[in-house]
């Protein structure tokens, strides 16, 4: 079966050219799921193996948590729906279900020595220690809503996964060819003389003729291009700006400082050092060591052959253990506590440190309070305008007479970009802020409104497309200033590039680009050696002149643009890659070969699978997921 999933040599060379643009091995889907299937409604079936809407409304809720923390909370379910994350999610769910079954077919199993090793080795459930703590493990299970036997099972078919990518990256070997002509591909070295030739300054420039104008408007219509440009009419019920008409009682602001006196109170924290000890005789011994006049660190050196053990500066929740943070929030500073006995053994304190808490005043939270209250009403005021302002439009009103229906502003934008800009080029200043408006905006049919839809800061709004001015050429008139500038730009990069034309002939004709440059007074630097991926910062070798260069024999000389100008090449010298000089650079690229080919052959088996066990998606189960989550 192995050999059916490789190919020739040649085959390899051609498939891991693109090695680089692999982003990672986990595409695959090696993360399972932990939840039971819903019986509510299927969203796939694999080998009638029935994959849930819950659990993958779980899995693409994770995800969506995380890229709203790397990318901002503006990105929404119907963004990641567009960029096919839900897709990938349910793909992944559904590679991890064949595995498990092709897995089982082949009787591979994972035995409860092993599952247990793997859970008690998972770092999300180490304490102190760094040994297994049951509690953390306890309130992982709880979060998760998940019960323990659940998890084990998802650690068996996570193993079991494993033992299926293990033998598959065991049979996967690197073609030696394959290595090494990528190592010199990528390890070569090149040194060469240069000399840069700067554009001059446009100020420097003649305006260009009248009918040198009309000639480079028309010829270049990209440049002077207007965008299409909507006139849209709308209601948008935000928020915030309606957040500005509330005004919550003072009642109201101080019920809810109580309700959140818990949580804006800095509770009192201690730095607490420990020891643990094994047996409650050794603490009792040591504790009357240190009554008898031995220090805390002394005694505990001498009794376990290690200094005290720091947990940090922490609150009484933070505590590790109930018993433990009990005890030390009973000491008094730099008082030893009793033994006190865990799971773990038994344990002495000691309190170095008090920082007292601090209890929160009205004063110091009232604008926050206040601000977020009212916003919550407007939110309040808006659910009710907008059930209002359905059945208004369901009756056939117009936008414009159901704002005055419901009492709200209309909306009129005359013209507006993709970009939120107006013809003249500057930011739509009435534009909403949510980028869901915009983008509507640009998919609604003209004349028709939309739904009432929802943002995700909680904005409603309905719209109209009412007229769309397709993209044109603007008028030269228009773009006078811009098309002079662009001449002459034009001109500029011209008559660079032709002297250093005139200079690679002078230096081929003179066989050295040192005696060609003389003559014409230009100064030449010699490169530090660069590869074709890797040059030092400021190295005057562009990204262009580098691949003329690596086309060049030695002594050739080759043009190249640069950011500020042409460059002139003669290429001095050709430093071969050598594997044995650089070891580690050449085990980096063999390792990532082999992980390379080890994910192109989990692909070729992934699909064997699929037309070897039969698989089912329920679309409309799937495209609800993405109507479940609120997006804007």
């Amino acid at each position: 079966m192995i050999q059916w999933m490789h190919g020739t040599v040649a085959k390899w060379i051609l498939r891991f050219l693109a090695v680089f643009l692999i982003i990672s091995f986990a595409a695959w889907g090696i993360e399972d799921m932990i939840r039971p299937p819903s019986n509510i409604s299927d969203v796939a079936e694999v080998d009638g193996s029935v994959i849930g809407r819950n659990e993958v409304s779980l899995q693409f809720s994770r995800l969506m948590n995380t890229m709203r923390s790397r990318l901002g909370p503006d990105f929404d379910t119907q963004q990641a729906v567009q960029l096919g994350l839900l897709d990938q999610i349910l793909d992944q769910m559904i590679n991890a279900r064949l595995i498990s079954i092709d897995a089982n077919r082949l009787g591979l199993n994972a035995g409860e020595e092993e599952i247990r090793q793997a859970i008690f080795n998972d770092q999300r459930f180490r304490g102190l220690g760094d040994r297994f703590d049951r509690n953390r493990f306890r309130q992982y299970l709880a979060q998760e809503g998940m019960p323990e036997a659940a998890f084990v099972a998802t650690t068996r078919d996570q193993i079991i996964r494993g033992q299926v990518a293990g033998a598959l990256g065991a049979a996967t070997t690197v073609p030696k060819i394959l290595q090494e002509t990528l190592f010199k591909y990528r390890n070569e070295k090149r040194v060469a003389e240069i000399v840069s030739i700067p554009f001059g300054k446009i100020s420097e420039i003649a305006a260009p003729s009248d009918s040198d104008l009309v000639k480079f408007h028309k010829e270049n219509p990209g440049l002077f291009a207007a965008p299409e440009y909507r006139q849209v009419v709308s209601i948008y019920l935000d928020p915030d700006a309606m957040a500005k008409g509330q005004s919550p009682s003072e009642n109201r602001i101080k019920e809810e400082f109580e309700d959140r006196r818990p949580s804006l109170a800095v509770p009192e924290r201690r730095t607490v050092d420990q020891t643990l000890l094994d047996d409650e005789e050794k603490a009792k011994k040591l504790l009357q060591e240190i009554k008898a006049g031995k220090s805390f660190a002394d005694a505990v050196k001498d009794a376990t052959g290690n200094p005290p053990i720091s947990l940090g500066t922490l609150s009484k929740l933070e505590m590790p253990d109930q018993a433990i943070g009990a005890a030390a929030f009973a000491l008094t500073q730099d008082a030893i506590s009793e033994p006190i006995k865990s799971p773990l053994g038994w344990h002495i304190l000691q309190v170095t440190k008090i920082v007292p808490g601090i209890e929160p005043k009205l004063k110091d939270h009232s604008k926050r309070i206040v601000t977020e209250l009212a916003r919550e009403m407007a939110v309040d005021e808006i659910i009710k305008l907008t059930g209002k302002l359905d059945d208004t439009l369901a009756g056939g009103a117009k936008i414009e007479d159901a704002s005055s229906t419901i009492g709200v502003k209309i909306l009129k934008i005359d013209a507006v970009d993709r970009e939120g800009r107006d013809p003249n080029g500057k930011p739509v200043k009435s534009l909403p802020k949510s980028p869901a408006f915009l983008e509507r905006v640009f998919t609604a049919a003209v004349g028709e409104n939309t739904n009432v839809e929802e943002t995700r800061d909680s904005a409603f709004f309905v719209l109209r497309v009412d007229k769309i001015i397709a993209p044109a050429l603007r008028p030269l008139k228009d773009v006078r200033a811009k098309a002079i500038e662009e001449w002459k730009k034009r001109n500029i990069q011209s008559a660079t590039r032709k002297l250093a034309d005139k200079l690679q002939n002078a230096a081929k004709a003179a066989a050295s680009l040192r005696r060609a440059a003389k003559s014409d007074s230009r100064k030449v630097v010699t490169s530090k050696p660069f590869t074709r991926f890797i040059r030092e910062p400021g190295s005057p070798v562009s990204n262009e002149l580098s691949t003329a260069l690596f086309g060049a024999k030695k002594g050739d000389i080759v043009v190249g643009a640069t950011p500020t100008g042409f460059a002139v090449a003669s290429l001095k010298e050709i430093i071969p890659a050598d594997p044995k000089k650089n070891q580690a650079d050449a085990q980096n690229l063999k390792e990532q070969l082999r992980s390379a080919l080890t994910t192109d052959a989990l692909s070729q088996y992934l699909a064997a699978l699929r037309q070897h066990y039969k698989v089912d998606i329920n679309r409309t189960a799937l495209d609800s997921i993405a109507g479940g989550n609120t997006g804007g």
